[in-house]
């Protein structure tokens, strides 16, 4: 009886995960049906039968794909809710939107996506000037350094336009045990970003269900202070300090520029400062002239 194989009718409602069979490993003894070298189908086979397989020595070597993990899997990983709770709030942060936001989910990720968007025009204007700073860098090592930029900022930017990346990243770690190396070439990332995006997400699930993922006013001046910081001031605050602090070297006839050595007579400051800043005046000067002569 001769088998006839019709092609499959077109179906554009249909919808299938792509990735459903792509942990799936070839067996020693497997035989599929697929297209041949000259272009027609039939049965392609490994060569080895039963009875071969049966007197071979075999090992298993994990290529990027396998259950051997030295940590467990996270919770959030595989809790769609939990999921798009630590992505929406990491998109947050990334943004710069550290206290808490108001909202649904939708809502803000919305109100993040607008910010990354004008973020993104900004970075875009930089890659270009560093892209053409680097091309005309002669020196080796500054050149490294410019191509470090460039790399993180193109990641900064992709992730802005593309922010699916992240989800997918989590999915194809946890979800279909791949490494980071096959994610990394898949994705077209860089294999130590993935590695430290698993790792932020994972802090910042912990830090949700502490509720310790929020900066607050206090958290901020505790960690200014263990520092030797101080929290940042108004615009006010700063010219008090700065009067403040003019005032109590006046009085005790300090030089209010440097502080340390005693005022000249009849000027403010001592005869090192005055000094230093009349040189530095004549040069800003006769660079001037210069370039109105040129």
């Amino acid at each position: 009886m001769q088998i006839t194989k019709c092609e499959p009718a077109a179906r554009p409602n249909l919808k299938f995960d792509s990735n459903q069979f792509s942990v799936r490993r070839q067996q020693p003894v497997e035989a599929h049906y697929a297209r041949l070298p000259d272009g027609s189908m039939g049965f392609v086979s490994t060569g080895i039968s039963f009875d071969d397989y049966s007197r071979c020595q075999t090992s298993r070597t994990n290529h990027g794909v396998g259950s051997e993990r030295r940590l467990p899997v996270p919770d959030y990983a595989l809790d769609d809710k939990k999921l798009r709770t630590v992505i929406v709030r990491f998109l947050e942060i990334r943004s710069g939107l550290h206290k808490k936001q108001p909202g649904t989910l939708e809502e803000r990720l919305a109100r993040v996506s607008a910010r990354l968007k004008e973020r993104t025009e900004r970075q875009s204007s930089m890659v270009d000037r560093l892209c053409a700073a680097y091309v005309a860098c002669t020196d080796l090592r500054q050149r490294r350094f410019m191509e470090i930029n460039i790399r993180g900022l193109d990641t900064t930017i992709r992730i802005a336009r593309e922010p699916w990346v992240i989800p997918q990243v989590v999915r194809m770690y946890y979800r279909e045990r791949l490494n980071a190396k096959i994610i990394s070439e898949t994705l077209c990332l860089n294999h130590d970003w993935v590695r430290q995006l698993l790792y932020r997400l994972e802090i910042l699930s912990r830090k949700i269900e502490e509720g310790t993922d929020v900066v607050t006013t206090t958290m901020w001046d505790q960690r200014l202070r263990s520092q030797n910081r101080r929290p940042p001031q108004t615009r006010e605050q700063r010219r008090a300090c700065v009067n403040a602090r003019l005032n109590r070297r006046k009085k005790a006839g300090l030089c209010l520029k440097c502080g340390k050595n005693p005022s000249s007579e009849g000027r403010l400051w001592c005869q090192t400062c005055a000094s230093h800043y009349s040189t530095l005046a004549k040069k800003r000067r006769a660079k001037a002239n210069a370039g109105k002569v040129a």
